[in-house]
């Protein structure tokens, strides 16, 4: 009885070893819409250090915001007793979220891409058969291209502009038709007006640039960031002297979630 009490103990020793063994090579997390728990947990064990440098171009009752986005993110591979580590030694993919709102999916577009100076075409299935990254399920996942240590992805992209139900609102005044235009990024939703990292320990420092026109009807448009004012200027599209278009840059830092910025 004793040895056979004996051997009972050592298998159940051994299929625990292989159990947790196997947990650690477990690979990147499902890609589902939203950010799951087991993607966010996934996410912060291998990116870090992340900067986003977003320019803005806004136009009068335009239904969309045009924009040009830089992120740099240092991707690692945590030690090999954290759970999510990536089988055959690969280099984790850069997973970020992109999601477009219902009934104004054509307003969400992303073109122009590169990874670490390398053009990228996107494909809509994951993993992709003919491209070396995807749009799919609220996510742009990069696998081509990417390196350990800082990575760099380039992009151009447009999204909608509405009354209410998005990350970036119009509301016109009705006493003056004056324009206003805001960013609302709670609870998630940072990721309907750009592509991000949208979960709330993935902190990152923000460079924003916006252009606007300077003058609408004799009556300027005021820019106010929650992030210091660094650069302002006037005439950037039509000349060093013309007071039809200026930018205004804002920046430092100081790392923010994606819902507090503004």
């Amino acid at each position: 009885m004793k040895k056979i009490s004996a051997f009972l103990i050592l298998i159940t020793a051994v299929f625990c070893f292989r159990s947790d063994a196997q947990s650690n090579m477990v690979t990147m997390p499902p890609i589902e819409p939203g950010v799951s728990l087991e993607l966010a947990k996934w996410r912060a064990a291998h990116y870090s250090d992340i900067r986003y440098k977003l320019n803005l171009t806004l136009e009068k009752m335009s239904p969309v915001v045009k924009g040009t986005i830089e992120i740099r993110v240092n991707v690692s591979e945590p030690p090999a007793s954290a759970r999510g580590k990536m089988a055959g030694g690969e280099t984790p993919p850069i997973i970020l979220d992109w999601r477009r709102i219902a009934g104004h999916e054509e307003k969400s577009t992303v073109s122009n891409v590169s990874v670490n100076g390398k053009l990228v075409s996107l494909s809509t299935n994951w993993p992709p058969a003919d491209a070396g990254g995807s749009d799919f399920n609220e996510h742009l996942i990069f696998r081509d291209g990417v390196r350990l240590g800082e990575n760099v992805i380039k992009l151009d992209f447009t999204s909608p502009i509405l009354t209410s139900g998005s990350a970036i609102t119009r509301y016109v005044g009705k006493e003056d038709g004056s324009e206003y235009i805001y960013s609302l990024f709670v609870p998630s939703d940072a990721s309907t007006a750009f592509p991000v990292f949208d979960q709330p320990d993935l902190k990152a420092r923000f460079e924003l640039t916006t252009n606007v026109p300077m003058m609408d009807g004799g009556a300027t448009w005021k820019i106010i960031s929650n992030s210091p004012l660094t650069t302002r200027r006037v005439g950037s599209l039509y000349g060093p002297h013309d007071p039809r278009h200026g930018d205004a840059k804002f920046g430092g830092e100081i790392p923010w979630v994606t819902t507090e910025f503004a």
